[in-house]
């Protein structure tokens, strides 16, 4: 009887054992990826963390594989959302991780760096990201004549080479009516974690620099060259709305006929006198003449 009672339990235990081999079988590595770098203090921020089984450098269908999350650095500043995760048919388990709202770290530590492990059963992989102050990046956009240039997309990439999602987009350079012409400015930027990649696009060109934020005294201008605003007068004047009359030809006034001149009372007085003195003298003659 007790042979029997011994031979199932080696049964049990080899297709115990063969089941768990079987199961390694379908996967020889693990990998992680984060969808950001960074967790920014009082932004309220999470990142998805991912977990993907391999085979032979390729991703495996391995189903229902329990993997075990685990911050290895500063673990009393974050929180999982779920520790444990379960892969789906494709080999894939995800999570979320956040700052520890009751406990975050104090801001003269900052940036710190969280290490965060996964493992299975067989084996594990970790992936680094950090908690970080924030700060600005600002200046203009000019062409290389230095005319600012208005309405131009800015775009950013973070130190880490991947586009900062974390910002609110559209950004644009100013056209003077929220800020000045040609300015723009970029809030919440994670600080003392490298530089930033800034794009300004406009018709067709653009510019990029590579910029540090935290130094609000500095200008950082992006520089998109040969761009030049032309101006399409047509339709300028299509939209205007209050269009120019056209100008109706005014026929001249002719100038009136001169008339002769009127003579002036001094005039009159003295052809009066003449008169009177002629008469004197046709007078005197003719009583002359009588005797």
């Amino acid at each position: 009887m007790r042979k029997i009672w011994l031979t199932a339990i080696v049964v049990a235990l080899l297709l115990a054992l063969s089941t768990v081999q079987a199961q390694a079988q379908h996967y020889d590595s693990i990998k992680m990826q984060s969808s950001q770098s960074y967790l920014r203090m009082g932004m309220n921020d999470t990142i998805t963390l991912t977990a993907q089984l391999y085979s032979g450098g390729k991703p495996a269908e391995a189903a229902n594989v329990p993997i075990v999350l685990n911050f290895l650095s500063a673990q009393d500043y974050m929180i999982f959302d779920n520790q444990l995760i379960v892969t789906d048919e494709k080999g894939t388990g995800s999570t979320t991780i956040r700052i520890n709202p009751d406990n975050p770290p104090e801001r003269y530590k900052l940036p710190v760096l969280v290490q965060i492990e996964a493992a299975t059963e067989f084996h594990r992989a970790s992936i680094n990201v950090y908690i970080t102050g924030t700060a600005p990046i600002s200046g203009y956009v000019v062409n290389d004549e230095m005319s600012v240039i208005t309405g131009a997309e800015i775009t950013v990439k973070g130190p880490d080479g991947r586009p900062a999602t974390y910002l609110t987009y559209p950004i644009r350079s100013g056209d003077g009516s929220d800020s000045p012409m040609g300015y723009y400015r970029i809030d919440g930027l994670p600080v003392n974690v490298g530089k930033y990649e800034i794009t300004a696009a406009k018709g067709g060109l653009n510019g990029t620099i590579r910029a540090e934020a935290g130094y609000e005294g500095v200008r950082n201008d992006v520089t998109i060259k040969n761009y030049r605003d032309f101006v399409n007068v047509s339709q300028i004047v299509a939209n205007n709305q209050n269009p120019t009359a056209t100008p109706q030809a005014i026929t001249p006034t002719p100038e009136p006929t001169a008339e002769p001149a009127r003579p002036t009372s001094m005039t009159t007085t003295v052809i009066v006198a003449i008169i009177l003195i002629a008469l004197v003298y046709i007078g005197l003659k003719a009583y002359r003449r009588m005797f």
